[in-house]
């Protein structure tokens, strides 16, 4: 794993990046994983929850940041970028 985020309004469940370019989410308290998001070419270096825990955001050494509705799954966007992305983060309110 190479980041740990935990849900803001569900603390028993964290999602997890890791160097197998995947996103996993957990719940704490059974240790096991409800779901696993694939979308990168590369190592999943962070993850961060939207602050309402509806979305989450990715970034891989493919360069390329995702943003995930976190209850579907589903790939919302895309951002490419010039190099790997190390970090991610949501604005306070959630729009950025």
């Amino acid at each position: 794993m190479t980041c740990v985020a935990f849900k803001p309004d569900n603390p028993n469940i964290v999602v997890s990046s890791s160097y197998d370019e995947t996103i996993k989410t957990w719940d704490i308290t059974s240790g096991s994983c409800l779901s696993t998001l694939r979308g990168h070419d590369r190592e999943v270096m962070s993850v961060s929850w939207s602050p309402d825990g509806t979305r989450l955001a990715s970034g891989s050494l493919d360069a390329r940041v995702l943003i995930w509705d976190a209850a579907s799954g589903e790939q919302l966007c895309s951002l490419r970028c010039d190099s790997g992305v190390l970090s991610v983060a949501y604005s306070a309110d959630g729009t950025k």
